[in-house]
């Protein structure tokens, strides 16, 4: 059901179809294209005398590296279940996307660090599989046996307190820095009913202080109460974090840190106290593919059995998901596409692996969410055609 799910509501992503021919032809007057075909099966199509054979291609990711901070507190009690629920359908999410992921969550396993093991007001947190381990999650005295699932998912079991979450994840940086990947984009993403009492200029520098290299362009995410409980319960009406956001005494509403790290680091949000999960890690899932897109840039899959690649006869049509479609011309390399509205270049010519579009076509292939590549090998390279 959680595969279903995921599949029917990301069926529409980018997807780019690569047709792999065995014919010698000239000419794409003959090549029959679908305008209302969105699926991402193989597909023929024909250049008069010779037929196309459809392979599905993916656009290059960079490796992301995903650090979950859960707040342990006892006031968690609902919101831990829900997010147990949410990692598989976010972590399934991503997988599909051919994305080469790693999740790590700094939280505590139940029954660990005083946490409460079992039962309705358990404060711990435990991911079953398919993202945890199929070892996991079974009661050991008095805690529970470790979730982790190595490469692709880690849990420190650590307790995440309230108010310093972020102190947390600097702290424990010692702890989990060795699963980090330096050439991995990295996105951190915290739960909480608290406000932070650390400033999020603090938190920015203290983290790059950590290692620069690893964490310059770190995007941070969060599902976070937007006000406190103070200020949420003086709201006419009545807003909904006079239920689920924990007193503060507005001590550190000023300071609003998740929020100001969500818009320095272009991240993305969700209000813990609409109680909504599912739409917000949908929205995170969404923002890491999208941040971790090596632009304008896809993969050339194997040819069949039998047949090679000739780099002198491949041609790039793009449908822009709605209406229409049209012929990409080819440049030789990127300095050319200055020259041109539409067209694509190789990464290597003498040896391709991947096709890179100019920025224009490509700006407007990302600005189409139903945009589709068919490149077709097989038939002599048609130009760009130059600016007049």
């Amino acid at each position: 059901m959680i595969l279903k799910k995921i599949f029917i509501k990301y069926l529409s992503f980018f997807t780019i179809l690569l047709n792999i021919s065995g014919c010698t032809g000239t000419q794409l007057a003959g090549k029959q294209f679908s305008e209302d075909d969105t699926s991402n099966q193989n597909t023929t199509g024909s250049y008069d005398n010779c037929v196309s054979v459809g392979q599905t291609a993916y656009p290059l990711f960079k490796p992301v590296d995903i650090i979950i901070a859960i707040d342990n507190s006892n006031s968690m009690i609902d919101e831990i279940k829900q997010v147990q629920y949410n990692m598989n359908l976010f972590s399934i999410d991503i997988m599909e996307r051919h994305l080469d992921a790693r999740i790590i969550l700094l939280s505590s396993l139940p029954g660990d660090n005083n946490t409460t093991l079992t039962g309705e007001f358990a404060t711990g947190i435990c991911i079953a599989p398919p993202l945890g381990s199929s070892e996991g999650c079974n009661t050991s005295g008095s805690s529970v046996t470790d979730d982790s699932n190595p490469p692709v998912y880690y849990h420190l079991s650590t307790r995440m307190p309230g108010t310093k979450i972020l102190q947390w994840i600097i702290d424990s940086y010692g702890d989990y820095e060795n699963y980090l990947r330096g050439e991995a984009d990295k996105h951190f993403v915290v739960v909480t009913d608290s406000l932070d009492e650390m400033p999020s200029n603090t938190f920015d520098s203290s983290l790059k202080g950590l290692n620069s290299d690893l964490f310059e362009n770190y995007t941070f995410n969060g599902i976070f109460s937007y006000y406190s409980k103070e200020d949420a319960c003086g709201m006419t009406p009545v807003h909904a974090c006079c239920d689920y956001s924990t007193p503060s005494s507005n001590e550190y509403a000023s300071l609003d840190s998740y929020n100001k790290l969500v818009e320095l680091t272009n991240g993305a949000k969700g209000d813990l106290c609409s109680q909504e999960f599912t739409p917000v890690f949908d929205t995170i899932a969404g923002l890491v593919v999208k941040k971790a897109v090596i632009d304008c840039k896809w993969t050339i899959p194997e040819p069949p059995s039998g047949m090679t690649l000739d780099s002198t006869l491949v041609n790039v049509k793009y449908w822009d998901g709605i209406s229409s479609s049209r012929l990409i011309g080819a440049v030789e390399n990127s300095a050319e596409c200055t020259g041109v509205k539409d067209g694509w270049y190789y990464d290597d010519k003498t040896a391709p692996t991947s096709v890179i579009f100019c920025p224009y076509t490509c700006t407007e292939m990302q600005d189409k969410e139903n945009s589709r590549i068919d490149i077709d090998f097989g038939c002599t390279t048609i130009s760009a055609i130059d600016l007049e």
